[in-house]
Parts: structure tokens; sequence; C-alpha cells
């Protein structure tokens, strides 16, 4: 760390108790991005496509999933547990 520019942890909650267990260090939270259509299971990639159009281009629609009725969400996270 004493030839580092640049110290981070992967939460919020790691850079506060890391900047604790090692003072005198500024040790910065990041958060650990990922791609959300390479993630994300073709039963699931069809449920958004019927009810969050363009959600693969603006990952950032996926915030109105709760408009998605509870019924239809079961019944696809079902359908990709038997895969």
């Amino acid at each position: 760390m004493n030839l580092s520019n640049y110290i981070n942890g992967v939460t919020k909650r790691h850079g506060q108790i890391s900047n604790a267990l090692y003072p005198g260090y500024k040790i910065h939270a990041i958060t650990n991005g990922f791609h959300s259509y390479t993630w994300t299971s073709p039963y699931f990639k069809r449920l958004y496509d019927r009810y969050l159009p363009d959600w693969e281009n603006e990952p950032e629609l996926l915030i109105r999933v709760g408009e998605i009725p509870d019924t239809k969400i079961w019944k696809v996270q079902w359908s990709a547990k038997k895969i």
C-alpha cells in the first residue's frame, strides 16, 4: 500500500472498515459493475423485452422492474431454475 497511488475496497462498508484498520491511508470504495445483458437469462430477457422495451440498450430501465407483475416474475424465475 505504501507504493500505491490509489487503494480501493469493494463496497462502501469495506472502505469504511479498511480505513479504520489502516489509518493514514485513504481507501476508496467502489462497486463492481456487470454487463446486465450478458448475465440475464433468456427467460428474463423475454420478460424484460415485453415490459421494459429497450432495456438491453438502457439498463437503467431495470429500475422499473417493480412494474412487472409478481406472478410473471415468479413464473420466469421457476422456468429459469429448471434449466
